[in-house]
């Protein structure tokens, strides 16, 4: 069978070492607990649907150049928005593929702070709010252009100040390469021997008594069908919503205009409609920006964390991010370092709105250990919710393991494993990614689900974790009091079987074994204990 990585034009979120870290900077004493920037008790996020972000042109192939195509958008107080990108303000390293943008700056404020306020701190420099997240106060300030060192600088100077909860740079990466990010499905349809194209005419074989069903005992948990169904994410690269077997739903009208059916993501949110028959799958297409077919060749890291937070603040439980990096130098993992750091911080923000949610992702199909898959897999206690700097902004110094769990507690991590060996075991599909990072596996191989015109088989990380994801609404829709933390062990608790890492060469003490999702174990859990 022809197993391949396919090459995406998707976010690559560009990392430097260390969110907001520069020596030399005074850090005033701050509460040790923090005034969190929820929205009053008496006012609840709003679910008006978001609007998507804007479009990215792409440049040549000079450092520091990306053409925007459309005006400025106004920045509303009630819509996350992000700024647009400028051509002379990106600068990127093309060598590592990072950079940031010169002239942005992004900070998170206490509730009580105004936009006056805010640009008062920018003295002389024709500051202007050019993007929002008003949820969680966030502001994206336009400034005079400063280089990294000084804008990191600027960063921790504004963590000193009581108002401010975070700030951060706004890092830019490109889009380009098929080494930087990948759709994380491996395999193509039996019998399709193109390597670089997909079934002319797809298969109308329908999903039926798979092999995977088995394993999960997937049609004996569905004996439990949820009365109603939490809300579900797909975030991948376009949907078919007109397949009669789906029932998915774009985040916003812009989205669903300017996007396209795709295989990829139309056989993700496939498997997780599998699992959760008749529910509405929530989709957003990654790959687009408005009046573009596909994004530009940069993009930012606000443009990503809007996807997260439009999700989020939509009351979205589970959320499938089969998608990830490759980064086997570690002269490259840099980039991912910082931008999983801010990621924390948005996400730990988030919880301390009272939004609970689980953040799945595939654990990536490089036979690598799941700590070089970017996104969230880069993760650990090092980076997790920044650098001191962040830890006293925030007021968690003396609480961070408890922060950092928190933050834990909503990413699951999920590697891939194919049907049993003669002997008896299950093994993990040799490109899977493995590690201790790994929360648990799933069967990641000959998946059958739904394509654009059809069915289609497709294997990899890409198609685990949403059986997880899938599995997880399951679970939370039986019991909607559990929270994040409480379903993440329910999974492990569970399982009966494990995968063995059988890859020759591997060393010995990468080579361990991982839990099996069991869905009935887990539903049988959850109703006992509900």
């Amino acid at each position: 069978m022809t197993r391949k990585i396919l090459s995406i034009l998707i976010l690559c979120l560009v990392l430097f070492s260390s969110a907001c870290a520069s020596p030399g900077v005074k850090e005033p004493e701050k509460p040790s607990e923090p005034t969190v920037p929820a929205t009053p008790t008496s006012t609840p996020m709003s679910d008006t649907q978001p609007t998507s972000v804007p479009e990215t042109q792409a440049p040549s192939n000079e450092t520091e150049v990306v053409t925007p195509t459309q005006t400025e958008p106004a920045v509303t107080q009630n819509e996350n928005t992000v700024h647009p990108i400028e051509e002379e303000h990106v600068v990127i390293d093309n060598e590592k593929e990072d950079g940031y943008i010169d002239n942005i700056i992004v900070v998170i404020v206490r509730h009580d702070v105004e936009d006056e306020e805010i640009l008062s701190w920018f003295p002389g420099e024709d500051a202007r709010i050019v993007g929002r997240f008003p949820r969680l106060y966030q502001r994206q300030v336009r400034i005079k252009p400063r280089n990294r060192q000084e804008l990191e600088a600027l960063a921790n100077e504004l963590m000193a100040k009581d108002q401010v909860l975070y700030a951060h740079l706004n890092l830019a990466g490109s889009t380009v390469g098929a080494s930087s990010l990948a759709r994380q499905s491996i395999e193509k349809a039996p019998g399709n021997e193109s390597e670089d194209t997909w079934q002319d005419v797809p298969s109308q074989q329908k999903p039926e008594n798979e092999w995977w069903y088995e394993v999960i005992k997937l049609k004996e948990a569905q004996a439990s069908m949820p009365k109603e169904f939490v809300k579900v994410a797909v975030v991948d690269d376009g949907f078919d919503t007109t397949h009669p077997d789906l029932n998915l739903a774009y985040i916003s009208k812009e989205q669903e205009d300017m996007s396209a059916p795709q295989e990829h993501g139309t056989h993700v949110a496939g498997i997780v409609q599998q699992i959760m028959p008749g529910a509405q799958i929530t989709v957003l297409d990654s790959y687009r920006y408005p009046g573009k077919v596909e994004m530009g060749q940069y993009a930012t890291q606000c443009h990503h964390l809007k996807f997260l937070v439009d999700l989020v603040d939509a009351d979205m439980k589970v959320i499938n991010y089969s998608m990830g990096s490759d980064i086997p130098l570690d002269a490259n993992i840099a980039w991912d370092v910082e931008s999983s750091s801010i990621f924390s911080v948005y996400i730990w923000l988030l919880k301390q709105l009272g939004k609970d949610f689980i953040l799945v992702q595939s654990a990536g199909n490089s036979g690598l250990d799941v700590y070089r898959n970017g996104y969230f897999s880069t993760l650990n206690t090092e980076n997790c919710l920044g650098s001191e700097v962040v830890h006293k902004s925030l007021g968690v110094s003396d609480r961070l393991e408890l922060a950092q769990k928190e933050v834990f507690d909503s990413i699951v991590l999920v590697g891939a494993f194919e049907e049993k060996t003669r002997d008896g075991k299950y093994p993990l599909i040799r490109s899977s990614n493995y590690g201790e990072g790994v929360t648990i596996v799933a069967p990641g191989y000959e998946i059958r689900s739904t394509v654009p015109g059809g069915y289609d088989v497709m294997g990899g990380t890409s198609q685990s974790a949403p059986i997880v994801a899938g599995g997880l609404g399951f679970l939370w829709s039986l019991d909607k009091t559990l929270t994040s933390d409480q379903l993440k062990q329910i999974l492990i608790k569970t399982s009966t079987e494990v995968a063995y890492d059988l890859v020759e060469g591997r060393p010995a003490d990468k080579r361990q074994t991982y839990p099996i999702f069991n869905l009935l174990e887990a539903v049988k859990l959850v109703l006992k204990d509900g």
